[in-house]
């Protein structure tokens, strides 16, 4: 990340809050297998790393945030403590959700008197798919119980992760109701894709990697006082949430920073909506989850996606067919083809890169 953008802890700081980071941290630059044997590269590499943690873009506290998201994972004690500021925490029982919880919570308790940001990016629910022994077992025999189970149940490991991140985040709520600042925090919680198999997710097509709904649509709960009880379907994306926490503070915008993001305050607080616009991805890679080169546009209702690697596109309407099993390209020709001449506009104002045939 170019140290001159002004990221959200450092905007929230010049609101006078406290900034926390917990967990995974993804803004390190991974050597591509071609570029291992290359050693002046790599060497170039570790040494960004120390300029470009979290304390570099704002945060004043880090536990967990560093290269190690792009390495071998290991989340039991004690391999977690080659994490950033975990060294020495925890003990056999936890396991690294458990502990940047605990550190979070401490956090919490340390700054309470104090406006504070406290950003816990988890690495649950991530592979390598392990939970808790015992959480393990338990789901093992839910499984056996129940062999036609067709959600998270299918994978006992998952749900044993699941459940610690379950665990973990009524932990945190507790803690703000101790500290009597339950009632004066804006809580979100959201992802930053879909699932690693779309077993796990039944009533979405595709998953992490790929441009339908199984890989882009994530939860995002947002609580806190002035946020209406209620169910939203305007979609949304995650850069609006820039702009949004801002707004909820009365804080000046960056509308330089915050470029793709729109403040979706009204619609949280039912006093409004957002003008309508459309969305886009544009991935033009492969990915282990066998997606290929392409890039999609969501346009109210209306989605289309392109495939580089295969030619051709595909076009769904969302309402009617979320689970996109009805390729309605051929039956509204000038809809897909619309849609995709927006989507070729937008890369081409972006400089979007294109992927090259070998």
């Amino acid at each position: 990340m170019d140290h001159e953008r002004i990221l959200l802890p450092e905007a929230l700081k010049e609101q006078d809050y406290a900034a926390g980071f917990f967990g995974k941290w993804h803004l390190i630059p991974r050597p591509r297998p071609l570029d291992l044997g290359n050693k002046n590269l790599l060497v170039k590499i570790a040494a960004m790393h120390p300029e470009h943690m979290p304390k570099k873009h704002g945060f004043d506290e880090n536990f967990g945030g560093d290269h190690s998201a792009n390495q071998g994972r290991n989340f039991f004690y004690p391999k977690y403590h080659k994490f950033a500021g975990l060294k020495g925490k925890g003990n056999k029982d936890e396991c690294l959700t458990d502990v940047l919880t605990s550190c979070a919570v401490d956090f919490m308790e340390r700054r309470k008197n104090e406006p504070f940001f406290l950003y816990l990016s988890y690495y649950t629910v991530h592979g390598p798919i392990t939970g808790k022994p015992d959480y393990v077992k338990k789901y093992l025999k839910k499984l056996a119980d129940n062999p036609n189970a067709d959600y998270y149940m299918t994978s006992p490991g998952k749900a044993a992760m699941i459940q610690s991140l379950d665990e973990s985040v009524g932990r945190v709520m507790a803690k703000l109701n101790e500290i009597d600042q339950f009632e004066n925090t804006l809580i979100i919680f959201t992802g930053d894709n879909g699932s690693q198999g779309d077993e796990f997710v039944p009533h979405f097509r595709g998953n992490k990697g790929t441009a339908y709904e199984g890989g882009t649509r994530v939860p995002l709960i947002v609580a806190g006082p002035r946020i209406e009880t209620g169910v939203c379907d305007v979609p949304t994306i995650g850069m609006d949430l820039y702009p949004m926490i801002l707004s909820y503070l009365n804080a000046p915008l960056k509308p330089e920073e915050h470029l793709d993001g729109v403040d979706i305050l009204p619609l949280l607080t039912g006093k409004g909506t957002i003008k309508n616009r459309p969305l886009y991805w544009h991935y033009p890679h492969y990915h282990g989850s066998t997606w290929a080169p392409g890039a999609a546009i969501r346009d109210g209702d209306w989605k289309l996606i392109e495939f580089y690697h295969y030619g051709g596109y595909e076009l769904y309407n969302l309402r009617e067919d979320p689970g996109e099993r009805n390729n309605l390209a051929k039956q509204y020709p000038d809809r897909a083809k619309g849609l995709l001449h927006k989507l070729h506009l937008w890369q081409k104002e972006l400089g979007a890169k294109m992927p090259v045939a070998p």
